[in-house]
């Protein structure tokens, strides 16, 4: 129900977008912004990882606690014709392959896309925010976390079409 409830409001607010670069039309995440560089499809599975990552936060004791979602998009290593995507949570942000960073409510989702080729239909990369020297709310994104041994949940999917993935490979998630 929380789905459906959700792709209503998303249609809606997809529909109603004026272009426009205006900071005060950045809404939460039940109420997405016009400037949302996401196609439906991927943000669904965004937003599941997302959900995933408050849980964690809420049983976990460990302060370094993934603090953001990273969505890959690249060429498929089997087959270079096709591509894939990968979502996860992560400690970080390489700079050194950032294409742009934007938030879902307060959440930060980095975004890497390594290849023109891939993931023009998933992500539109000029509605991200470019990196300058931080990111307001996250002072610790850059710092690196050499000795820590990390798991952290991810989904791998092919992009199928323009509007659809099939998922390939999911680590430390529960169906």
């Amino acid at each position: 129900m929380k789905i459906l409830l959700l792709f209503v409001i998303t249609s809606i607010f997809w529909g109603s977008c004026k272009k426009t670069t205006s900071e005060n039309q950045i809404l939460s995440n039940k109420n997405l912004a016009c400037n949302n560089p996401f196609n439906p499809t991927l943000e669904k599975e965004i937003l599941k990882l997302l959900n995933i990552k408050e849980i964690r936060q809420k049983e976990s004791r460990n302060k370094k606690i993934e603090k953001i979602c990273t969505v890959v998009v690249m060429p498929d290593f089997n087959n270079k014709e096709e591509c894939i995507v990968i979502v996860k949570l992560s400690l970080k942000i390489d700079l050194s392959k950032l294409t742009g960073y934007t938030f879902i409510g307060n959440d930060l989702v980095a975004c890497y896309l390594l290849s023109d080729s891939c993931g023009f239909s998933m992500i539109n990369k000029n509605n991200l925010t470019k990196f300058k020297d931080s990111i307001p709310g996250y002072p610790d994104v850059l710092k690196s976390y050499q000795d820590m041994i990390y798991d952290a949940p991810s989904c791998t999917y092919k992009i199928v079409k323009n509007d659809s993935l099939k998922l390939i490979d999911s680590v430390f998630l529960d169906d």
